[in-house]
């Protein structure tokens, strides 16, 4: 469900903003382009809102992020207890589809920061009722035409046989009818208005409407008016439709006054102008009618004027514009293509925590990933997935060297590739074991290896492209590494002749590859060295650089985790210590990690006088008309969260952000406490997309 809607969304904001421009475009060139052509061009814009032409936006950007990294130290031996549990081979019985626990699906839901599921239901019924009203109210509208409805004249009739040849709609009058119309797309009927009409005025009307029905205008509404039902918390599919709907006539009028001479246009004109209907159809009624609104007479009578004398290029100009179009429409969210399988975006590589005791920033759980590992209770623990699966993780499944020292195992989880990876410390084949299906069954592969393995790191960055980095036990700060990939889904692995050692041979913290060819291993902090030390490979890890990222303060150790991406977009977590203690904070690189730049606010909070209140005793006192003023230079587009639990209460307030700073009021936090006496935590985060790019708490308590 959450896929479902992080699509459909990403659907609904590429459809409008392909309408916008189609519509700018439209109003550009004027009358040089044929009616029919511009209606049928927003046939375009339908197909876009429904069709996901390339793939949408990353459905976790923040997927392969580091979140054995995400947990404090004190956790770090149970997540990696968790992680250990699927290692183990599994017998037939234990192979079987593990039942999800109660509640699980509450829990995923949980974990993954956003209730999507309760979303979907809020879609569907707003789906099922928007599809229900159109329905209904065309259902409506027909039984009131045609409960006072009466056959047409029999001369009224011989016209529309001599109009309409074979294809013969049924013809009726009507006292409800404001304006002539046509109806029902397989039984069609063109109702007119209870009157009499000259010989000349009855043909343009039937011209019209035999118009209307050959180009097949009401299954275009109807399909209209179901992309309308499914996009129907869009505001822009309102004014869409009634673009739809006039580009419709005019097209129409095109068609009906082809032929006619000068004189036979202005009569044709002049019938519009008598068949205006005082009203517009009832909303909902995706009927195709004369003249249903007085306010589009003027265009579509120049429209009619000026038939014939389009100037040059219009053949030309339409064929730009449909190019245009179509290279709009084929433009999706930015997604990673590899050589071989589907790309994976919501996996979870996990960081070592190999060779350090500092404890691992915990911002990074906050809501980035729908899999992943969770601490049940005692020494159980459990694999989640998106959809509400539950694997327990058992002492069957890995059996750690040493009770509860699971240092050695890797771990990656998505609902495509489910990997655990480990081998010994004192000499043994390195075992992966591989699930396709959510930890329901596994494949087992023993990669040779004679020498000890500390810990190791694996992933995939495709259903088919994956890699293993086996980290030594650390001496002096060194460690030896050995790459595997796999291009067959796990099946086999093949050591790559790496120089990343002679490169940068130090203690292992992170590791992630965005594709076959492109991937980061970062390192622990070194004396002296004050930078975070990452290593690229621009060709699959056989030749590696070493990055240059630098920080805005200065003289702080830093140590990077395992990055996170999107197309172009690497997020690189990490933590610094300094004398105040630990920081969380992440540095971005827009070009695949060839440039870098650190992402962290400056939150400040003020009175309503606008006087800075700072901290005591590292509580802030606020007053109940506070505000957090948040500092975002260098962030660009991003989503600002602030959040907490008063009183057993979630709150959450979520702002959109462009440049500068930004000022959140934080009435509706502290109005839910005691005053003087309530104090709890603000969590602020920054995120672009599902990417975490900042994450800070302050303890906070209404003023007394």
């Amino acid at each position: 469900m959450a896929e479902f809607m992080k699509t459909l969304l990403w659907l609904s904001a590429a459809g409008a903003a392909l309408g916008l421009i189609l519509f700018a475009a439209l109003r550009l060139c004027g009358g040089r382009l044929s009616r029919a052509f511009a209606y049928y061009m927003w046939l375009a814009v339908l197909l876009r809102l429904i069709l996901p032409v390339a793939s949408p936006l990353p459905a976790n950007i923040f997927a392969a992020g580091a979140q054995k990294a995400n947990l404090p130290a004190a956790q770090t031996a149970q997540t990696s207890a968790a992680e250990a549990a699927a290692a183990a081979p599994q017998t037939p019985a234990e192979a079987a589809a593990p039942e999800t626990q109660p509640g699980a699906a509450a829990r995923a839901t949980e974990a993954s920061g956003f209730p999507w599921d309760a979303l979907f239901w809020v879609w569907a019924a707003g789906a099922a009722g928007s599809a229900a009203w159109f329905a209904l109210s065309y259902a409506k509208f027909c039984r009131g035409l045609m409960r006072a409805a009466s056959e047409a004249s029999e001369e009224e009739r011989a016209v529309l046989n001599l109009l309409a040849g074979w294809n013969l709609p049924a013809l009726v009058k009507s006292p409800a009818a404001g304006t002539p119309m046509l109806l029902d797309a397989f039984r069609p009927v063109i109702v007119l208005p209870q009157r009499e009409y000259g010989a000349d005025e009855l043909e343009n009307i039937l011209r019209h409407e035999l118009a209307h029905l050959r180009r097949r205008d009401i299954i275009y509404k109807w399909f209209a008016a179901a992309v309308t039902a499914l996009h129907w918390f869009n505001p822009l599919m309102i004014p869409l439709r009634r673009e739809l709907a006039r580009e419709c006539e005019l097209a129409c009028d095109e068609a009906a006054v082809r032929g006619m001479t000068e004189e036979g246009r202005r009569a044709y004109g002049n019938t519009l102008i008598r068949m205006s209907a005082e009203r517009p159809l009832p909303a909902g009624v995706p009927a195709t009618t004369m003249c249903e609104e007085k306010r589009q007479l003027k265009g579509r009578l120049l429209s009619i004027k000026n038939y014939g004398a389009r100037r040059g290029g219009a053949a030309a100009l339409s064929a730009v514009l449909a190019l245009l179009l179509a290279g709009c429409a084929a433009v999706s969210g930015p997604a990673v293509t590899a050589a071989a399988g589907e790309a994976i975006y919501d996996g979870t590589a996990y960081s070592t925590a190999s060779g350090t005791t500092t404890a691992w920033p915990a911002w990074l759980n906050t809501g980035t990933n729908e899999c992943g590992i969770a601490y049940k209770s005692g020494s159980d623990y459990e694999l989640w997935y998106k959809d509400g699966t539950v694997v327990p993780l058992t002492e069957e499944l890995y059996a750690p060297e040493t009770a509860g020292d699971y240092s050695h195992l890797g771990v990656f989880v998505s609902p495509e590739k489910t990997v655990l990876a480990f081998g010994s410390t004192v000499g043994a084949p390195v075992t992966v074991r591989v699930s396709g299906d959510e930890g329901k069954t596994w494949r087992s592969t023993e990669i040779p290896f004679k020498d000890g393995v500390e810990s190791v790191l694996t992933g995939f960055s495709t259903t088919e492209n994956g890699w293993l980095l086996t980290c030594s036990p650390p001496a002096l700060g060194a460690e030896q590494h050995s790459l595997f990939t796999t291009a067959d889904g796990g099946k086999t692995w093949n050591k790559v002749k790496s120089d990343l050692d002679k490169v940068y041979g130090r203690v292992v913290t992170g590791a992630n590859f965005i594709d076959a060819d492109t991937g980061f291993v970062c390192f622990r902090y070194e004396d002296g060295d004050f930078a975070p030390a990452v290593c690229v490979t621009r060709d699959g890890g056989r030749t590696w650089n070493k990055l240059v990222v630098r920080a805005g303060t200065e003289n702080v150790s830093l140590t990077p985790l395992s990055p996170a991406y999107s197309g172009k977009l690497v997020a690189l977590p990490a933590f610094y210590s300094d004398d105040s203690g630990e920081l969380a904070t992440t540095f971005i690189s827009s070009d695949r990690g060839a440039t870098w730049t650190e992402a962290q606010p400056a939150v400040k909070f003020y009175g309503a006088g606008g006087n800075e209140i700072t901290a005591q005793n590292g509580v802030y006192n606020l007053p109940g008309d506070a505000r957090a003023v948040i500092a975002l230079d260098g962030f660009g587009e991003c989503t600002v969260n602030l959040s907490a639990v008063v009183r057993q209460k979630s709150l959450a307030v979520a702002s959109n952000h462009a440049s500068g700073s930004l000022t959140v009021p934080l009435e509706a936090f502290l109005s839910a406490a005691d005053s003087g006496t309530d104090a709890f935590t603000l969590e602020v985060t920054v995120r672009s997309g599902y990417l975490t790019l900042a994450y800070q708490t302050f303890t906070v308590r209404p003023a007394g």
